[in-house]
């Protein structure tokens, strides 16, 4: 017979979550993300990590560069990209809680970003062109210790 606190934890252990697109090759493992593509949920665009320091992302600081493509994988006019990293079973977010990218001379540079915890994060991209939000899109990574 299950003990009381095993039934407790059951009941009270979060359920999962729809999310966005789910990435790496298991939900509980680390991953590079240079070369990752995420397509955007409108379909108009995709956002493509050209490298990351460190690789893969890990707790603590973490900075990426990135590029957004239109939907036929060509370089977007004007890009700009906002990321919001969260830990939605932990209820948080980092500080600040939103990283805007740089432009660089080939990619835009995102970070330093704190992520504070080791386990999963979603990440929320808000993909621009000038002025207009353009796409969105919605990613996971689990972050070693």
């Amino acid at each position: 017979m299950p003990s009381l606190m095993w039934m407790i934890w059951l009941a009270c252990a979060p359920a999962p979550r729809e999310t966005g697109q789910e990435t790496g090759p298991s939900e509980r493992e680390a991953y590079s993300i240079k070369g990752m593509v995420w397509n955007g949920e409108g379909g108009a665009l995709q956002l493509r990590a050209e490298s990351a320091t460190p690789d893969p992302p890990n707790e603590g600081l973490n900075t990426w560069w990135v590029r957004v493509l239109d939907a036929d994988g060509a370089e977007a006019p004007e890009p700009g990209i906002a990321l919001t990293p969260s830990m939605p079973t932990h209820n948080h977010g980092t500080l600040p809680p939103t990283f805007t990218g740089v432009p660089t001379e080939d990619s835009l540079e995102i970070g330093p970003m704190n992520l504070m915890m080791p386990g999963r994060w979603e990440i929320s991209a808000e993909i621009t062109s000038g002025q207009e939000t353009v796409d969105h899109l919605v990613f996971a990574l689990w972050l070693e210790g």
